[in-house]
């Protein structure tokens, strides 16, 4: 092989991150286009996404800094039939967005924005998406001990000058996986 050549990738062939080059570039052209489509709230939509976790002696949550949306949902105290972790959700069958217009004429959808949490672990955590120091987005997930109920608020700080009205559209999906040993699926 000359050195002098440039190297050229094969068709399927993985960066060391294990991502294909061109599922990259398309990530990329993808996020540049959030950016573009979501106006003034624009920055929000570039970043790196980060797993928090929401924990108690009952669960195990893990949060994406990406949408704010529940990764994972582990119950702690009970296994599958096969011995494994019992997990409720995982992040391939789940989707969550709050999607709002604003005043500019754009959709804002909370799966497309970053947001920086106030911890990365622990019992209560508060995402943020700030525009600046008066104008903000929040998601707060709290967990309290001895419980399954997961506390969510969502908090909109300022942004009268943004979003156009008082409504916001809620599509949260999920597909739990097959948890029992059984023939058939109820």
């Amino acid at each position: 092989r000359d050195a002098n050549k440039p190297r050229q990738e094969s068709p399927g062939a993985t960066t060391t991150q294990g991502q294909r080059p061109e599922d990259s570039a398309n990530t990329k052209l993808r996020d540049s286009m959030s950016v573009t489509q979501i106006g003034s709230i624009g920055k929000l939509a570039e970043g790196v996404n980060q797993q928090c976790m929401l924990e108690n002696e009952l669960l195990k949550i893990t949060v994406n800094t990406k949408g704010g949306s529940i990764r994972s949902v582990q119950l702690k105290k009970f296994r599958r039939a096969d011995g494994t972790d019992l997990i409720l959700l995982e992040n391939e069958n789940t989707k969550f967005n709050i999607s709002f217009p604003t005043k500019q004429a754009q959709t804002i959808n909370t799966s497309d924005l970053f947001f920086s949490p106030s911890a990365t672990q622990g019992q209560a955590i508060t995402l943020t998406a700030s525009l600046d120091d008066n104008t903000s987005l929040e998601q707060v997930y709290t967990l309290k001990q001895g419980s399954y109920l997961v506390g969510y608020d969502l908090r909109l700080k300022g942004m009268n000058s943004v979003v156009n009205s008082q409504s916001l559209q809620l599509d949260w999906s999920a597909r739990i996986p097959k948890q029992e040993k059984a023939l058939t699926q109820e």
